[in-house]
């Protein structure tokens, strides 16, 4: 009878879930390389550190969070030839000069962490947090980049609709606004919605994660009202832009730019706290039920304790 592969790593001290966590964030900071080499050709070191070395700071957030929650883990699993497979094609899509492949594998072997339903909350944290850091960059890599004719054209129907709203006609042809004020506005990928959305996200997600590793049906809420408020936040920008040319130097000037960065950072913050305020206190009424219906006294209704004098 064939006897199937299966090994436990010879350094305990390591163990798997480590080796996993290592993987992913070597493919993840390579996925980081090039990105980070351009931004500093073009910007200079300072430049491209204010700039999050082109892929913005929450990337490495991500990256720094992945790790530590996926070193906590304590479960382990003997890896399998299946396993063997997976992180041979792996290693396959990293060595791979190109940011996106490098992404793409990061990608595909969280998922196959998350399939093979890891016990430890900590460590499937860690995973979906490596997962989406691969997502984003993969969608900075070659999908914003392949439907940023559609993506530019929405923010620049969104503004025109926004401007009309004020009094303010504008024609539309493609990621270009030209306004009642003679003024054409050309929406590009650095100040679009969708760009900013996948970092405010990520954010969200990290912190969510962190300080409640597992997921709740309200984090699909707050996901999607962080989305919203990116779209808001940056629409307003694009609105202002299109007022006049002074309004246009002041937000697309340092201040507009660090004023929506700001806005952007604050709504991401204040939904996490929603979303993580909600679940605390749905935990605490859940249990609570759950103990009154075993018969348990509600803390609540528990008469208070004098002591004896």
């Amino acid at each position: 009878m064939a006897r199937s592969l299966a090994f436990t790593p010879s350094f305990p001290a390591f163990g798997r879930p480590r080796l996993m966590v290592a993987l992913m964030a070597i493919g993840i900071a390579n996925a980081l390389v090039r990105p980070a080499i351009e931004a500093i050709d073009e910007w200079g070191v300072v430049g491209a550190l204010s700039g999050g070395l082109g892929s913005g700071w929450p990337v490495y957030l991500a990256l720094l969070g992945a790790v530590v929650l996926g070193s906590r883990a304590t479960a382990e699993r003997p890896i399998d030839r299946w396993d063997v497979l997976a992180l041979l094609l792996y290693a396959v899509g990293v060595t791979v000069p190109s940011s996106g492949f490098s992404a793409m594998a990061v990608v595909a072997l969280g998922i196959w962490e998350i399939l093979r339903r890891p016990r430890d909350i900590h460590y499937r944290a860690g995973v979906l947090i490596f997962i989406a850091a691969g997502a984003r960059e993969l969608w900075v890599a070659t999908a914003m980049k392949m439907l940023s004719p559609w993506l530019l054209h929405i923010d620049a129907v969104l503004a025109r609709t926004t401007l009309g709203l004020l009094g303010h006609s504008s024609v539309v042809t493609g990621n270009l606004i030209e306004t009642d004020q003679g003024m054409v506005l050309a929406v590009l990928m650095s100040c679009s919605s969708f760009a900013n959305i996948s970092l405010a996200l990520l954010t969200w997600l990290v912190l969510t994660r962190w300080l409640r590793p597992h997921f709740e049906r309200r984090d699909l809420a707050a996901a999607l009202l962080v989305a919203l408020a990116v779209i808001l936040i940056n629409l307003t920008r694009l609105t202002i832009m299109g007022l006049g040319p002074a309004d246009y130097e002041l937000a697309h000037g340092p201040i507009g730019q660090t004023t929506t960065e700001l806005a952007i950072l604050i709504a991401t913050l204040v939904v996490t706290h929603w979303g993580l305020s909600n679940g605390s206190a749905a935990h605490a009424a859940g249990a609570r039920a759950a103990g009154v219906a075993r018969g348990e006294p509600d803390g609540q209704d528990r008469p208070l304790q004098h002591p004896p004098g």
